[in-house]
């Protein structure tokens, strides 16, 4: 989703637009958090949503990791004699 929102505002899709409106409801509340970090290029329209970007990296690597530890405890540890 945060994806979509990335494509949308780089090729300046109109946010009065019932989709993009859509999209960037849902996906406000999951790019707040890093709001503000980075500036917003702007160029005819397009917008460079950098802070979209640092969100998708933030959340992959908290998903990895989160498999990380669920892997380290449910796998089965016992040396195979």
């Amino acid at each position: 989703m945060i994806a979509i929102r990335f494509v949308l505002r780089l090729f300046g899709a109109s946010p009065t637009a019932g989709f993009a409106q859509f999209i960037y409801g849902i996906t406000a509340l999951l790019v707040a958090p890093f709001a503000g970090l980075f500036g917003t290029p702007r160029f005819e329209g397009s917008v460079l949503e950098i802070t979209s970007i640092v969100a998708m990296i933030v959340y992959a690597l908290l998903a990895w990791l989160i498999i990380k530890v669920i892997v380290m405890f449910t796998a089965d540890n016992r040396a195979v004699a």
